[in-house]
């Protein structure tokens, strides 16, 4: 009598694994692409790589390159002012120290130091502000994009996943691996590609930053 009780519970908890199982819950197979799959509490959950779509975002990554050429534009002129003050700097050994001479261009180079190095502090706050605009207001872009199609195929949930390759002989990319949210899923539930379809369509008639702030200190340098 033992034995056959021993026997039912085996086979109650061996059911119990097989309807919990993920193979069970993962959904129907052959579903399309960028389409999402029913969970058994019926929540519809999908997949998206935020990277990936930055990667390939066509404005943003024109929005950051207009940010790198201005970038290289300010360090040149930054360059020149720094070639002049070492010109000064020459010209100070010069003259003898104590003279009016010394002393007038030595004020003039601690000034036009200090004076550099205030602009140097300005425009890098104002390149990190405008880099953290431009990742802000496309994320808002790819946000609506997402709940438009959510709203359309009648998903619940959106999970952020990381679609990069690991490096084995890195340990930040294997960290970065192991510690993933999603430890796997079907194909079906990425909609990377379509949003980032849509994102780039809609791209084409809008401008890349509409907000794009003047060199402050390169006033007399035409603005693209």
């Amino acid at each position: 009598m033992k034995k056959t009780i021993g026997w039912v519970a085996l086979a109650v908890v061996l059911s119990w694994c097989y309807l919990s199982s993920p193979l069970k819950a993962q959904g129907p197979v052959g579903v399309p692409p960028g389409q999402p799959m029913q969970s058994a509490a019926g929540t519809r959950i999908a997949l998206l790589d935020v990277l990936k779509i930055y990667k390939n975002h066509a404005r943003f990554k024109g929005m950051m390159e207009d940010m790198k050429a201005d970038y290289q534009r300010a360090e040149t002129q930054f360059r020149g002012e720094r070639d002049a003050i070492v010109k000064l700097e020459e010209r100070l050994q010069e003259f003898h120290k104590g003279t009016p001479d010394y002393k007038g261009l030595e004020e003039e180079i601690t000034h036009r130091k200090a004076d550099l190095n205030v602009k140097i502090q300005i425009q890098g706050k104002e390149f990190q502000q405008r880099q953290a605009r431009i990742y802000y207001n496309v994320y808002q872009e790819i946000s609506q994009a997402t709940d438009y199609f959510c709203q359309q195929h009648g998903i619940d949930v959106v999970l952020q996943v990381k679609g990069d390759g690991v490096d084995p002989e890195q340990f930040e990319s294997v960290g970065a691996y192991i510690s993933k949210s999603v430890v796997w899923s079907h194909p079906s539930l990425d909609i990377t590609d379509s949003i980032l379809r849509e994102l780039n369509r809609t791209a084409v008639n809008a401008p890349r930053e509409a907000t794009r702030p003047a060199m402050p200190f390169n006033n007399n340098q035409p603005q693209r």
